[in-house]
């Protein structure tokens, strides 16, 4: 047992060298899923931590906002304020009082650094905060603020500044967002204003030091307006740098997203980017993560997925060898057996493993017991097939070998002969090479005598072009309507719709007389291959008998009056009278016998292409056509409907060639034509022909292209402009009839009124009156 297990057999190894890479791919595939969801966890879980920070900043900053501006309005509106803005000498008792409420608010409020009123009338500027000062502007030290003051508008957005701190330390400074409102007189000239300054690093020092934010100090947080200028950084000195020229500030600036996060190098390292915007303000808030904090997790991550993987691993190696001896012992086992049946030793060495043992001696062995069945099928068949062949279509036929066993029986009985032709055989022929032709007419013979042998006894022959099938009717010969025929016919339909479904292709079929025996199978199968052409008429997958035969045609020559009317049809290129004369000419066609039909058909194709050589040498047009290969292709199809079209297609193409280079002229002159009638319908001389002198025509040639095109004379088109324009003159003029008729040209008002009358029902002055009674009628005009 160990040396079976130490020394497997060759395909052992080959199956547990398969299974054992299945299970490596697989662990490197987990591997990696692994650690990419993981690692994308780590980034997910600091990206929602970070914009849960900048969510809790930028509403924090837009509270900050709101509340400097709604304090802004109250403060302006205050009694106290209004002290400062508007007396020219308050009172110090006053003025002292309103210092201290506000320097009380202040307090309240911390990020509010300080609140500048400014007075007109007294020029000076109160400075309330950490340095109360009451300055005139040509001491005021805020040179920002005198100029914000000015301008007689509410800012919508904060004025974000680097100030001075006062007049006592005018080399320090404070970051700050300024908001401010004045009020104007009635020259626009600015009265008082009043300013609130917010302290932007105890925004950062308060947020930035949040929980929110502790354990995160290595992380850069700063906001950007919408030019890339930095107003808000825990760092002062960065505070109105412009960063619009770093590639991370473009990427953030060109995001169409309120908040994302991506990663990129920032200061030369690594980073997690991860922004929110500060809608109300058009401000970015940035949060950029050092990637070395992320690196510490999924350093982690790494490590377990390796332990996880390497476990997974060693769990599979085992497994992979426990199912490769399990797959493998009923294999060993019957290479054994085979071997000892063809008297081999189980140590014999071979090219290849036990599946290649055991598939090649069986493969030779059925393959020599196929080979001795073929041999003798085939050469059965073969005699069969040539002996039938020779009933349909030799004057003496073979003689029958006394081995050969015929479905059809032998002795007295009645026999028909059914021909099955492929529709569409040509284009069979041609598209299709002759190894599928032979396999497509194999399996049609077999299918028929698979399905119809089970009802009849019969024999299916290929005759190469056709399969016939021979049938033995053992109670009487076949004269018309019998429950036999009708289930025959039954069959074919049967087996015509299973050979469509498998290959795609259908046939037509034509069962014959019947005769007493088998000598006269031969007059059956001429019969048959005749009858078949009938299906010109009745269409593909028809099924048809010498019942449909008919004895007499009614003749139809080339020289029908059908024919030269097509023909005429033809010279005058009007589409729809082509069409119908072909229709009729196709329609009398179903009523003759095949080989006028063809004539027909191959005499009409012939004078259409006269016709063309003819346009052709006058120089009318060049068509390019070939008339062998239309010839070919309309008198080879098997059915009128597809000659029709043939024709139809041929006749469409021509007609699509010449009625450009007559259509274009004809369409440019009628609407020359129309817009001419429609501009100088007021002349009363306007007839057709003056106007086919004016567009250098024949009158006849006009009127033809415009009935052609418009399917209305010129003078009745005239006609009908001239009412249009009466009538507009009727609803929106007090003109007279006599008036009107004279402004649209008409002439003679009697007549007018005539011609008025039989086209609106009414005469002009009751049109007048009536519409009129209409407008007064109409709602939201005092009636309901």
């Amino acid at each position: 047992m160990i040396k079976r297990i130490i020394k497997p057999h060759r395909y052992f190894y080959h199956l547990l060298v398969t299974i054992s890479t299945f299970v490596v791919i697989a662990t490197c595939l987990l591997a990696v899923s692994l650690y990419t969801s993981f690692r994308n966890m780590e980034v997910e879980n600091i990206n929602k931590m970070s914009q849960k920070l900048l969510s809790q900043i930028a509403y924090n900053i837009s509270f900050i906002d709101g509340y400097a501006r709604n304090y802004n309005a109250a403060l302006y509106s205050s009694p106290t304020i209004a002290e400062f803005m508007y007396k020219q000498d308050p009172n110090i008792y006053d003025t002292l009082q309103g210092v201290l409420q506000v320097q009380y608010f202040l307090q309240t409020a911390p990020f509010i650094y300080s609140v500048t009123a400014f007075n007109r009338l007294s020029g000076n500027y109160y400075v309330i905060g950490p340095d109360t000062e009451i300055l005139s502007k040509d001491k005021m030290y805020d040179r920002e603020i005198v100029e914000a003051v000015a301008q007689p508008i509410l800012q919508a957005s904060p004025l974000v500044r680097r100030a001075p701190v006062s007049s006592i330390k005018p080399d320090s400074y404070m970051n700050l967002y300024s908001y401010w409102v004045s009020q104007t007189d009635d020259e626009q000239n600015v009265t008082n204003g009043l300013v609130i300054n917010v302290d932007t690093q105890w925004i950062f020092q308060k947020m930035i030091s949040s929980p929110q934010h502790s354990g995160s100090m290595d992380w850069e947080v700063l906001i950007i307006d919408q030019s890339g200028t930095v107003v808000g950084h825990s760092e002062a000195a960065l505070f109105l740098q412009n960063k619009a020229g770093e590639a991370y500030i473009r990427k953030i600036m060109s995001s169409s997203h309120e908040s994302d996060y991506f990663v990129e190098e920032v200061n030369g390292e690594k980073s997690v980017v991860v922004f929110s915007s500060i809608e109300q303000m058009n401000w970015k808030i940035i949060n950029v993560i050092p990637y070395s904090i992320i690196s510490q997790s999924v350093n982690k991550i790494r490590n377990l997925t390796l332990v996880i993987s390497l476990m997974v691993f060693a769990m599979g190696l085992f497994g992979s060898y426990i199912l490769a001896r399990r797959l493998y012992s009923p294999i060993g086992s019957l290479r054994e057996r085979i071997g000892l049946l063809l008297d081999h030793s189980g140590s014999r060495g071979e090219s290849g493993n036990e599946f290649q043992f055991i598939e090649s001696n069986v493969v030779q062995t059925v393959e020599h017991l196929h080979t001795l069945k073929q041999f003798k099928s085939k050469n059965l068949n073969h005699v069969k097939t040539e002996y039938l062949k020779s009933l349909l279509l030799s004057v003496r036929p073979m003689e029958r070998p006394d081995d050969l066993e015929l479905r059809i029986g032998s002795g007295g009985g009645w026999y028909i002969l059914v021909l099955l032709k492929l529709d569409q055989y040509n284009q069979f022929r041609q598209t299709r090479p002759e190894g599928e032709q032979a396999a497509l007419r194999f399996a049609l013979v077999n299918i028929s005598h698979e399905i119809l042998s089970a009802h009849f006894q019969c024999e299916c022959v290929d005759m190469t072009e056709d399969c016939c099938i021979i049938i033995r009717l053992e109670e009487e010969p076949y004269h018309g309507a019998q429950p036999a025929i009708a289930e025959l016919d039954r069959l074919l339909a049967r087996v015509n719709e299973l050979y469509n479904s498998y290959f795609h292709v259908t046939f037509s079929s034509f069962k014959t007389r019947s005769c007493p025996d088998l000598s006269g199978l031969q007059k059956l199968f001429a019969q048959a291959r005749q009858g078949i052409l009938e299906k010109i008429r009745y269409g593909h997958a028809c099924t048809l008998s010498y019942l449909n035969l008919q004895n007499e045609w009614p003749p139809f020559e080339v020289s029908d009056p059908l024919v030269a009317d097509f023909m005429e049809k033809l010279k005058g290129m009007k589409r729809d009278s082509i069409a119908e004369s072909l229709e009729r000419i196709i329609g009398k066609l179903y009523r003759c016998e095949y080989d006028s039909t063809i004539c027909l058909i191959s005499h009409m194709t012939s004078s259409i292409f006269n016709f063309l050589n003819t346009l052709e040498k006058n120089g009318t047009v060049q068509f390019h056509l070939s008339f062998p290969y239309w010839h070919k292709q309309i008198t080879e199809l098997e059915t009128l409907s597809e000659m029709e079209s043939a024709l139809q297609e041929l006749l469409d193409y021509i007609l699509g060639q010449i009625a450009p280079s007559r259509d274009a002229r004809s369409n440019l002159i009628v609407e020359g034509a129309v817009q001419y009638l429609k501009q100088h319908y007021r002349d009363v001389n306007l007839t057709q022909q003056s106007l086919a002198d004016t567009l250098k025509i024949s009158s006849f040639t006009l009127g033809k292209m415009f009935r052609e095109a418009t399917g209305m004379t010129v003078i009745d088109y005239l006609k009908e402009v001239r009412l249009q324009k009466a009538v507009e003159l009727l609803k929106h003029t007090n003109y007279t009839v006599s008036r009107i008729v004279d402004e649209i040209g008409w002439g003679n008002r009697k007549y007018f009124s005539t011609v008025f009358k039989q086209v609106f029902g009414v005469t002009p002055m009751d049109y007048r009156l009536k519409n009129t009674l209409q407008q007064s009628l109409q709602p939201g005009d005092g009636q309901q």
